[in-house]
């Protein structure tokens, strides 16, 4: 039984991340598959993709829309958002003061404007701290690094769970304009291999914030996972949460709604 604090787990993973020791090279993609860069190639990511569902490899299946309510210190809204492969995405929030966030696949956008901090923050919880965008990532320039399985949370004599498994990610956020390379840790729950939460400090200028963004309240209707509830934390702080009241996968049509407008 592995016992061992976030603390030590920090240090660990600082240690990891010196120059010099990401050694894990990413494999070449099959020729001629045209779904194979939506699926992680890496031997380590197998149960996930399985417990997931099959609508990252199985035509028909490459976009999720998901209903709910968004909770923030604006008070509470209706909102909408999807995601299509290989990683598009659009958010939509409803009512007298309707706003609209997205990626095209190669830049974000906020209605006609820039997306502002808070709406790339947004975003980077709701479709890259994910577990699509765990997997799409590690074959778009991410390098992956299984730091362990089986991890406890807490030194309680009596712990009996949940456990994890804790894969560390480090590439590009690309719903951010500047694209900044991240350091992130997704948590995998051990028995179910659904992710549970990711952890990374987000950095602007001087300033540093502890963020975890928290999935949870999973479903399977089937065969397919989908999280019920996501919440975003600063420094221990809620700032956003997403409670989702339904959710159904179509396939990729050419709308262009995720292009800005």
């Amino acid at each position: 039984m592995i016992r061992r604090t976030w603390n030590k787990l920090l240090l660990a993973a600082v240690l990891l991340f010196l120059p010099g020791r990401l050694s894990l090279a990413q494999p070449a993609l099959p020729a001629g598959n045209a779904r194979a860069d939506y699926i992680s190639p890496f031997p380590e990511t197998r149960e996930i993709v399985r417990a997931f569902g099959d609508r990252l490899h199985e035509p028909k299946k490459e976009r999720t829309v998901f209903t709910g309510k968004l909770t923030d210190a604006r008070g509470n809204r209706v909102v909408q958002f999807a995601w299509e492969l290989p990683g598009r995405f659009r958010y939509d929030e409803m009512g007298p003061s309707p706003k609209s966030l997205g990626f095209d696949g190669s830049r974000p956008w906020a209605g006609v404007a820039q997306p502002s901090d808070t709406d790339e923050d947004l975003m980077e919880s709701l479709a890259a701290d994910t577990t699509q965008g765990f997997l799409v990532g590690t074959n778009t320039g991410s390098y992956l690094r299984v730091l362990g399985r089986r991890f406890r949370i807490g030194n309680s004599p009596a712990y009996n769970g949940p456990y994890y498994d804790i894969l560390e990610l480090v590439g590009p956020v690309p719903h951010r304009r500047n694209r900044s390379v991240q350091q992130k840790f997704f948590y995998f729950d051990s028995s179910t291999f659904l992710l549970a939460s990711v952890h990374y400090i987000l950095r602007r200028g001087m300033q540093e914030t502890q963020i975890v963004t928290e999935i949870s309240d999973w479903k399977v209707v089937d065969a397919q996972a989908f999280p019920g509830r996501i919440v975003r934390t600063e420094d221990g702080r809620a700032v956003a949460t997403v409670v989702m009241t339904s959710t159904s996968v179509l396939p990729k049509v050419d709308d262009g709604i995720f292009a800005p407008r």
